[in-house]
């Protein structure tokens, strides 16, 4: 085997993952707790034994985020390869008459690029289609922006161990 049989025997193509809450109406909830956190921004006890009024609230917030975690979906995605990507660029060009600032049209190719990329769970179109319909605008950009990450970002080396993440 010769040494490029050995380089390319050992690569493996890029992934991109996110986690999406699939129960949007508990932000509503979220909201109205941080609402009312918020009534208590200045609030300072009179003494050590003051109870904080803001234990309840704290407690609900966090019972909430736990709830909008265990609700959540990861969805991952993998590098598509060179051919796919010309061929879904291609498929999906700028709208004609429109200066899209991608080089894609913007109302199509994500959708796409979300169906070619997903490996976890994988879907069709339209099944990516109905996914992002039930979503926020921001929802749909991180589910897009992890698909398309798996298919552009550079593999880089991160420069400091993990111990120093905080």
């Amino acid at each position: 085997m010769s040494a490029i049989d050995d380089v390319l025997a050992k690569i493996k193509p890029p992934t991109a993952s996110v986690r999406v809450c699939l129960r949007g109406d508990l932000l509503g909830d979220l909201d109205l707790i941080n609402e009312d956190l918020a009534q208590f921004a200045g609030w300072v006890p009179t003494s050590l034994s003051d109870p904080t009024p803001r234990a309840e609230l704290l407690a609900a917030k966090a019972e909430l985020e736990t709830q909008m975690r265990a609700e959540s979906a990861t969805f991952r995605f993998q590098n598509i390869g060179d051919e796919a990507w010309s061929d879904l660029n291609a498929a999906h060009p700028p709208r004609e008459g429109r200066e899209d600032k991608e080089n894609f049209d913007p109302t199509s190719f994500p959708t796409a690029l979300i169906a070619a990329a997903a490996t976890d769970p994988a879907m069709s179109v339209e099944q990516a289609k109905t996914l992002l319909n039930g979503f926020t605008l921001t929802q749909r950009n991180q589910i897009f922006a992890s698909a398309y990450a798996a298919n552009v970002r550079g593999v880089d080396i991160p420069f400091l161990p993990a111990a120093f993440d905080t």
